[in-house]
């Protein structure tokens, strides 16, 4: 067996690349190095690195926004037009939505300025510079510490607090916003302009932006025209402000121009956005927990979950308009972690990283200074996921359970306030309609029972009570949950039954009753649904093994392993990229196809035939309205056609990107906007953790389809013409 293992970690060791692959990475764009850009200009990039970013603005960099640390956005004209995805709006395109005007399957399509709509609580967020502050922050740190008497009372976020607000005194226009790298090894402090009033101008239908739904996602070939268009507005003087009717639209320091000309295989693509998060430095004990234990439960839950729901949207256009925006949010992440399990599995990722934690021993015990820096890092973290396995499993049940897994648990738990209000003396023991804490309650009932569909509610129910219930020993249950499982017979129907006859908030007629009736605040909190909703803490769950994890310094550890790995790579020659945590970055690639399993190869680019190939009218996620199937009967494409009379829809690149470069522009080699990445293919789910140069591949929908939207589907020229397409 030994010797078994051995042979294991060996093989493993052969697939570590000796030097990274030209296309990994999610470089900082104020570190280009000259060596990076050497790569790049390799590839065929035409520009230097001041024309990617400066901090005069005067660069791509500088038309590149945030929507509010989500998803990325560009500047495409010089009166505030920005481009993103659809699947970025869709959440302000579903508030938008009526029965009546349901602009997530009819589309919007603002015939003049007048009719942009404002999006309350939209923002975007310009890059202006970055400072390099690690040594501020680690002498800021050592004071707070000592200010507060320890290190463990002390987050970094509290630090950081410190440097933004000694900052943000030095310079009132900008939002100051603090990050590491490296978990510590630097530290930058990010300028960002603001600006909040946006507004919808362009969003296609569904069947265009989401044509294959649930059943694409993650897949390749896609055939989504994934794009909406705002507008950003400013004040007469072009400084941010709120919103206001005689607001102007923004003049930006930089647009990027748009590429009419397409793509081939082999040409350069380089994405410039805000990636989320990745955890390329995590160990090969996190990556089994979550193939082996956290993933496999979340897919499970959230899956019945969605089958649930699917029954009754495909039932009811009302529930379909309603959930969208829920059931978009719960499979896009169901379908990532089935497919970043599998993916842990295809490309043995544990194994990897056990090659690299082999490595990273070893060069730590060469050197007694390693040793005395890093030696126990690795050993503690192993040690603390032994520790945590069984508590890790039984946390995700509760989350996927009776925290998120419920519409219903969750409009229970807005009683908590009242709660909070008893214990704190300042709420009547006698409800009182004038409080605040009641009428906040009773506008959000309002809203919960207009978007809510209690059919979908009463039959999830159960199925979290079962899950919850079979999965976790009752150790963990409050008092309430242990009596109502021994009053049913452990029968989650049962239980489930009794809740929606016994409680107030499954039933919109007998709430408002209940509310109107002014119960004693004691007796609203006694809510069966409540009480199973509030009657356990996660704190239950990390409490556990408290004291062993502080014992084994899980604070620093993970630190200690990702500045060790640092340290240990660039000694080995290895250029470094920090995880992605929200702050800009760019990735390099080229376009190109791939053979996504054995006897399968697949092409770079899709056309209007997959729609062809893939229409179903009995399905929702693959219909097309009659318009659309009329235009793509009569090839009516315009100017947007390829040599072949088709359109272009999607293609692929090898970008290394992750959620957050949603709406990301793709651009060519002389910075013109060429597509926007939208998504990754199914075999590149392991990124998180690991990126397979062979197999991980960016989809990106075609700029060419965007623009046949615009102009052929939507009549849209005035906006042809403001971005620079002029009509023919």
């Amino acid at each position: 067996m030994k010797n078994r293992i051995c042979g294991l970690v060996i093989a493993a060791l052969l697939l570590i690349p000796l030097s990274l692959t030209a296309d990994e990475g999610m470089w900082l764009v104020q570190l280009l190095e000259e060596n990076l850009m050497r790569q790049m200009k390799a590839k065929g990039l035409a520009l230097d690195a001041k024309e990617i970013y400066n901090e005069e603005g005067q660069s791509i960099a500088g038309a590149i926004v945030s929507l509010d640390f989500s998803c990325t956005g560009s500047m495409i004209s010089d009166k505030g037009l920005m481009i993103t995805n659809h699947h970025c709006a869709y959440d302000d395109i579903h508030k938008l939505s009526t029965p009546e005007k349901n602009y997530l399957e009819q589309g919007f399509f603002a015939i003049t300025q007048k009719d942009e709509i404002p999006i309350p609580g939209k923002s975007v967020y310009f890059l202006r510079k970055v400072l390099d502050v690690t040594d501020e922050v680690r002498a800021c740190k050592d004071s707070v510490v000592e200010a507060r008497g320890g290190e463990t009372a002390v987050t970094m976020r509290a630090v950081f607090s410190v440097i933004e607000k000694r900052y943000s005194a030095k310079d009132t226009t900008c939002t100051v916003s603090c990050a590491y790298m490296w978990r510590g090894l630097k530290y930058y402090l990010y300028f960002y302009e603001v600006y909040n009033d946006v507004r919808l101008v362009a969003a296609p239908p569904m069947s265009l932006a989401a044509f294959g739904g649930e059943a694409d996602n993650w897949q390749w070939p896609q055939h989504k025209i994934d794009f909406t268009i705002y507008r950003v507005y400013s004040g007469k003087d072009g400084q941010p402000t709120e919103y206001a009717a005689d607001n102007v639209p923004l003049k930006p320091r930089v647009t990027i121009p748009i590429s009419t000309k397409g793509v081939d295989d082999g040409d350069f693509a380089m994405i410039l956005g805000f990636p989320g998060r990745t955890g390329r430095y995590q160990t090969s004990y996190s990556v089994a927990q979550k193939r082996d234990i956290t993933n496999p439960v979340s897919v499970s839950i959230r899956r019945a979950r969605l089958d649930i729901m699917r029954k009754w949207m495909d039932a009811d256009t009302l529930t379909r308009l309603n959930y969208a925006d829920k059931f978009f949010g719960i499979s896009n992440h169901e379908g990532y972690l089935a497919g970043e399990t599998k993916c842990f599995r295809r490309f043995n990722v544990e194994g990897i990283k056990k090659a690299q934690e082999v490595q990273f021993r070893a060069w730590v015990a060469k050197d007694p200074v390693q040793r005395q820096q890093y030696g126990l890092a690795l050993d503690n973290i192993e040690k603390s996921y032994q520790i945590q396995a069984d508590i890790e499993k039984y946390l995700t049940y509760f989350r996927e359970t009776l925290v998120t897994g419920s519409e219903l648990i969750t409009f229970a738990n807005r009683l908590r306030p009242f709660k909070t209000a008893l214990e704190r003396s300042t709420i009547d023991s006698t409800l009182n309609a004038e409080t605040t804490v009641y009428k906040n309650f009773i506008d959000y009932a309002d809203k919960f029972y207009e978007k809510c569909d209690l059919r979908i509610e009463k039959e999830v129910l159960p199925v979290i009570l079962r899950q919850f219930t079979a999965n976790v020993p009752q150790k963990y249950w409050s008092p309430y949950l242990l009596q109502l499982h021994a009053d049913h017979n452990g029968d989650a129907q049962s239980m489930a039954d009794y809740l929606l006859s016994a409680s107030f908030l499954p039933s919109k007629e007998k709430c408002m009753a209940y509310m109107n009736s002014r119960p004693s605040v004691s007796e609203l909190l006694q809510d069966p649904i409540f009480l199973v909703a509030s009657g356990i803490s996660v704190l239950v769950f990390t409490n556990e093994n408290k004291a062993e994890l502080e014992a084994l310094d899980m604070v620093r550890s993970p630190a200690l392993f990702t500045q060790g790995m640092y340290a240990m790579n660039i000694e080995n020659g290895i250029p470094q990229y920090p995880d992605a945590n929200a702050t800009m970055r760019l990735t390099y690639g080229t376009v190109g196809g791939i053979a996504p399993s054995d006897a399968v190869q697949m092409k770079s680019k899709t056309t209007d035939k997959g729609y062809w190939e893939k229409y179903d009218p009995t399905d929702f996620e693959f219909h097309v309205q009659p318009k659309t199937m009329e235009m793509l009967a009569k090839k009516d494409f315009g100017r947007w056609a390829n040599e072949d009379g088709e359109l272009n829809i999607c293609f692929m690149s090898n970008n290394d990107i992750t959620g957050g470069n949603s709406g990301s522009p793709v651009l060519n080699a002389t910075g013109e906007i060429i597509g926007l990445a939208f998504d990754g293919n199914l075999e590149s789910l392991a990124g998180d953790a690991y990126f397979d140069p062979e197999y991980n591949k960016c989809v990106n929908v075609d700029i060419r389809a965007v623009l046949w939207v615009l102009d052929k589907y939507a009549g849209l020229q005035y906006l042809l013409d403001e971005i620079g397409i002029f009509s023919k």
